[in-house]
């Protein structure tokens, strides 16, 4: 009986630590805060994410999405140009710094600095040994310190980049 009384305590136990876990799919994205939505807009192309109170992605262009003890993505699937890509994330001090994607056969890394907000300052990214660095400019903020503009530069193309940001109450 003792046994069966333990074994219920730990079932139990595990059921509700994974009930009050907290996951950072939000900040994957950077964006901190109680998050419900974000709709991103770059060159005429959108994408929405949309998160539960938990903070997990509930829709978006993410799948097959595995987590760490901490509810952050260690490593999920990226719907890209009609396929599926695996992506594997870096993460340190609440930002994701670097990741790694397979596709069509060849290892893209990137890894990212950050301004004094917290948000990216230069992303470069590593194809086949060859890089590129893009650098991230005249951010505005909306007023729960999350970026909703910014513009970047690659190859002498300069882009502005739009997010919506959605908070739940």
């Amino acid at each position: 009986m003792k046994k069966i009384m333990l074994m219920f305590a730990m079932l139990v136990t595990s059921f509700a630590m994974q009930a009050q876990t907290k996951f950072h799919d939000a900040e994957a994205q950077e964006a901190f805060g109680n998050v419900k939505s974000i709709s991103v807009s770059v060159m005429g192309q959108s994408q929405t994410f949309t998160f539960d109170e938990s903070g997990k992605l509930i829709s978006g262009p993410l799948s097959d999405v595995v987590y760490d003890a901490d509810g952050y993505i260690k490593t999920a699937k990226l719907e890209m140009m009609g396929q599926k890509v695996a992506v594997e994330y870096k993460w340190e001090n609440g930002k994701v710094v670097g990741t790694t994607v397979e596709a069509m056969g060849q290892k893209i890394s990137s890894t990212r600095t950050f301004n004094d907000k917290g948000a990216t300052d230069k992303e470069t990214v590593n194809v086949g040994g060859q890089t590129m660095e893009t650098p991230y400019t005249d951010y505005k903020y909306d007023d729960k310190g999350n970026w909703i503009s910014r513009k970047s530069s690659m190859m002498g193309q300069t882009m502005e980049q739009t997010r919506t940001i959605e908070y739940f109450n």
